[in-house]
């Protein structure tokens, strides 16, 4: 476990949902001021606080702890770029297909992906 990505990742996890520290702690029953020393890196959460927070945040334990694999801001705009061409080349039988799997994944927190039918009709 890598105990200097834990408070990082929960406030960029929680920023990203819009979620203040005092809505995430009501949530969780546990308080602001501790979810605060926890984003600071002050206090490391026990495992059972870290699956509730995973939980509550949509998102890995894996993330959370830093244990995934990290690529670079470069590295991601390739891997962009890679998959916006895919995407340009699937008929649209093949986009309901990707956007159903995504969506499951989401759906077992495997991403965090929220909705990604806005922009397609099924037929």
């Amino acid at each position: 476990m890598n105990k200097e990505y834990i408070g990082k990742r929960i406030r960029r996890a929680r920023e990203e949902r819009n979620i203040t520290q005092a809505q995430l702690a009501e949530k969780l029953h546990l308080s602001s001021n501790y979810i605060g020393l926890i984003e600071r890196n002050v206090n490391t959460p026990s495992v059972s606080v870290l699956v509730s927070i995973a939980d509550e945040l949509g998102v890995s334990m894996d993330y959370l702890v830093g244990t995934h694999t990290q690529t670079s801001d470069e590295d991601c705009l390739v891997y962009v770029d890679k998959l916006t061409n895919a995407i340009k080349s699937l008929n649209k039988m093949q986009l309901l297909f990707l956007i159903d799997t995504l969506e499951m994944m989401h759906k077992y927190n495997w991403i965090g992906i929220i909705d990604l039918t806005d922009n397609v009709t099924k037929e």
